[in-house]
């Protein structure tokens, strides 16, 4: 099945754009709906991948599909998306402050909801991204996950949803008080938040890990 994208402003762009680089997917299995008119015909001119006519074809069309709208319509966009034809699909939110339990409400038990946390260097290829799997997302879908996130940047998986929130306030505040905008517009605050966990998880554990080994 093909990998499918629910809005494709800036950061589905920028994910589609990574994705091909890396070979993840070829244009042909990457299917693309946003309700702006003519945005998915511009996206298959420019990189070669299948403009859905509606979010009906969209779904049909995918296993696994990539919700990049903004957040003030996901409620709407939600709203039209029946249960049945979410039923034994995964969604992966990158919408800002969304949690699982509205996808849940939405659109039922059949679902399986992943949301992330991408920022934005990520539309120059120098992203980071947070990542909170449930445990009803199954492995096969987990590293599907990640290698596109990867695409375009450096992944955290996060052991908690709240942890997303976390990273998001106050710590962020704090960084942004310390770090210039890149070129005037470009938020590093999340990068390096998501970098430090990063470096916690593969090297500060694997230490600790390993002196625990070598104690007598």
């Amino acid at each position: 099945m093909a990998l499918g994208f629910l809005g494709a402003g800036n950061m589905g762009e920028a994910m589609i754009r990574g994705l091909l680089s890396a070979k993840l997917r070829s244009p042909e299995q990457v299917v693309v709906y946003d309700a702006a008119p003519g945005r998915g015909e511009e996206l298959r001119r420019r990189f070669g991948v299948v403009a859905a006519r509606s979010v009906g074809d969209l779904l049909r069309a995918c296993d696994t599909v990539v919700v990049a709208v903004k957040p003030q319509v996901l409620p709407s966009v939600l709203s039209g998306i029946s249960r049945d034809a979410a039923r034994g699909k995964t969604f992966v939110s990158i919408v800002a402050g969304a949690k699982i339990a509205l996808f849940e409400k939405a659109l039922g038990e059949g679902a399986r909801i992943v949301r992330t946390m991408p920022n934005t260097p990520a539309q120059i290829g120098m992203g980071s991204t947070g990542i909170y799997f449930p445990p009803v997302v199954d492995a096969a879908t987990r590293q599907e996950v990640l290698a596109l996130f990867s695409s375009f940047g450096t992944v955290a998986e996060m052991p908690r949803e709240e942890l997303l929130d976390a990273v998001t306030e106050p710590v962020l505040s704090r960084l942004r008080r310390k770090l210039p905008l890149f070129a005037g517009s470009i938020d590093f605050a999340p990068m390096v938040a998501v970098l430090v966990i990063v470096f916690l998880q593969r090297f500060v554990v694997r230490t600790l890990f390993d002196l625990a080994l070598r104690m007598p």
